[in-house]
């Protein structure tokens, strides 16, 4: 993930200020804080189960008119965000860690 990450920031000349994370695999805190620990960037998760029903949902209310776009019925959902920081105390062994993965993949 935190390389292709680094690829897509690199080909978009940006930086990213966090990951969303939907889905079943955003279930999981432990999962998610190895996200943010190995990235070093903030994971943030909603309390939404069904998010592609919900994105459905919004370009529908858009069509019928009862928002005037997708963004505007977004801004109308409380997603009731958490943000998982990254911590810093492991930064090292995670970079460490990072270093040794691509100098392996270098050799294969």
């Amino acid at each position: 993930m935190r390389e292709s990450l680094e690829i897509l920031q690199s080909a978009g000349g940006f930086n990213t200020d966090r990951i969303i994370c939907v889905g079943g695999g955003s279930k999981n805190r432990i999962w998610n804080q190895i996200r943010a620990d190995v990235c070093q960037v903030p994971v943030q998760l909603i309390q939404q189960n069904e998010t592609t029903v919900l994105g459905a949902a919004l370009f529908v209310f858009s069509g019928a008119g009862v928002f005037k776009n997708p963004e505007a019925a977004r801004t109308n959902i409380d997603y009731s965000p958490i943000l998982i920081e990254p911590n810093k105390d492991s930064a090292s062994f995670y970079q460490e860690q990072y270093r040794k993965f691509l100098e392996l993949k270098k050799r294969n």
